[in-house]
């Protein structure tokens, strides 16, 4: 189970909810680039001036697994 925060959080706004799952499923937690604990250095404008950058980071979270 991926969990995916909104804007204005962090992936923390799951913990309650993803422990729940974590004996039956594989559970992932991420920031998005600009939340969290994340790397700000990592934020490109051109890539994060849309939705789009961001469903990338989901796809590449999706592909890494």
């Amino acid at each position: 189970m991926v969990y995916a925060h909104g804007f204005g959080c962090d992936h923390t706004m799951w913990a309650r909810v993803a422990k729940q799952f974590t004996t039956t499923h594989r559970v992932v937690l991420f920031d998005y680039v600009g939340s969290g604990r994340s790397d700000i250095r990592a934020f490109d404008g051109e890539r994060y001036g849309t939705l789009d950058g961001y469903v990338q980071d989901l796809l590449d979270v999706c592909d890494a697994l």
